[in-house]
């Protein structure tokens, strides 16, 4: 999603369509900074692949320390009181939190102020992380230059929801699912039941 978002894909089939070829389109990755709100077992799976892009990476987690960041090729990490100040210096925020008590409508149109111009929200968490007509207004004034979204505010969605006349480039809540994955997500579960059989504590992959 960051990629396509970056560079503009949406304009792309437009510029094969009218033989323009060459001209440079959207962005690259690399000394842009992403903010990472959330880093569980997503969130550090992620922070593991954007390294290599060469991306300016900062965080916020429920409780924060220098090892954790120094592990994760984090140049700064905050708690979640500290997201105001991810939200002012990130290109790109990536939502990857449950939605509970303390994270419902967490991206709200005050968040939304403090995001920088022209930056880009991907939520992988749930949809009800970000407060909708906010964050549709953020894209009809372009405060948002586009979303990436795997997750929704109602499952499925109404393929008529005005969000997807903006730029936003949306999966149908697959962003976990591949022949990989899926293995994976098996051998967890049996790994936890295991767990609960010999007493021990189950591992929470958003932890």
């Amino acid at each position: 999603m960051m990629i396509g978002l970056a560079r503009r894909q949406h304009e792309i089939a437009d510029c094969l369509a009218q033989q323009k070829l060459g001209q440079p389109i959207g962005l690259g990755l690399m000394g842009k900074t992403v903010g990472l709100v959330g880093l569980g077992g997503i969130g550090k799976a992620l922070a593991k692949r954007l390294a290599p892009f060469g991306m300016r990476m900062i965080g916020v987690k429920r409780e924060a320390d220098e090892a954790f960041a120094r592990q994760h090729q984090l140049d700064w990490l905050g708690t979640m009181a500290q997201l105001p100040e991810l939200l002012q210096q990130a290109d790109f925020v990536v939502l990857s939190l449950p939605d509970n008590t303390e994270t419902h409508n967490i991206i709200d149109a005050n968040a939304l102020v403090q995001m920088k111009q022209d930056s880009y929200l991907i939520n992988l968490g749930r949809g009800g992380l970000i407060e909708k007509q906010a964050f549709l207004a953020a894209l009809e004034s372009k405060k948002l230059a586009g979303a990436g979204l795997d997750v929704f505010w109602q499952e499925p969605p109404d393929p008529q929801d005005p969000v997807f006349s903006y730029n936003v480039i949306a999966t149908p809540h697959i962003g976990g699912v591949t022949d990989i994955s899926l293995a994976g997500n098996i051998k967890g579960i049996c790994d936890n039941l295991r767990r609960l059989r010999d007493g021990e504590a189950v591992i929470d992959r958003w932890a």
